[in-house]
């Protein structure tokens, strides 16, 4: 199965290149076959020039920057329907892999009926809640897994199943609540993605874990997304 590796971005220079090293670092697995998108949605910092230094300086793998209307949801199809891969992989800016994330991705859906998944997060700090919200994300539920946990999907499922909706927020959430209705997920074992906790640092991890979840509830029972954006930033 071949793999397209979807990362949009805004103002990401601090991480993308950490999340580009990640991906280059893969264990088990020949860079050379993957398709790295980075759809840009109008960076006002070095996100594009990083991406476009680090890929003249890995020629070997196959790292292609687009610019798209600003967006998650935007960004993301616009890189889906870019990209040649049987398999999408839709990473967040400041999102890494484990070593071994994509051959366990690969074996693990390779050996599965399951069209979509993700897998369990880790934060980048030693807070004792973001140890334990890392933990929670072992257990395989719509209420734990959103897009900083690299969502993936087969090719034609993805598109089958509608793409993501242009929404002010929780595109993440519909999407996966779109496909939960036409498969069960694959929750990828012994092998994780690591983010930043920089909105929880900033916050404050239980006023962030509470407002997300808030914010997730809130909007299964119909809140306004415009609404939602502004209360979540």
């Amino acid at each position: 199965m071949t793999l397209s590796i979807i990362i949009p971005t805004l103002n990401e220079s601090r991480f993308i290149t950490g999340t580009l090293e990640s991906i280059a670092n893969q264990e088990d697995v020949d860079v050379a076959t993957l398709e790295v998108i980075v759809v840009d949605g109008g960076s006002e910092d070095n996100t594009v020039r990083l991406v476009e230094e680090f890929r003249d300086k890995n020629p070997m793998m196959k790292v292609c920057p687009l610019r798209s209307e600003r967006g998650r949801a935007v960004q993301l199809n616009a890189g889906a329907k870019a990209a040649h891969g049987e398999i999408f992989l839709f990473l967040h800016g400041d999102t890494r892999l484990s070593p071994n994330a994509l051959s366990e991705l690969l074996m693990q859906l390779g050996n599965s009926k399951e069209q979509f998944g993700y897998f369990s997060m880790k934060m980048d700090s030693d807070h004792p809640l973001a140890t334990i919200y890392g933990a929670a994300t072992h257990i395989n539920s719509i209420l734990l897994h959103f897009g900083d946990c690299g969502i993936f999907a087969r090719k034609a499922f993805f598109f089958e199943t509608g793409l993501f909706p242009k929404l002010d927020l929780m595109e993440d959430v519909e999407f996966l609540m779109r496909a939960r209705a036409k498969s069960e997920p694959l929750l990828v074992k012994n092998a994780f993605v690591r983010t930043s906790a920089r909105r929880f640092q900033k916050n404050g991890f239980l006023w962030q874990q509470l407002l997300n979840a808030g914010l997730v509830g809130l909007y299964i029972l119909g809140a306004d997304t415009a609404l939602l954006k502004k209360v979540y930033d």
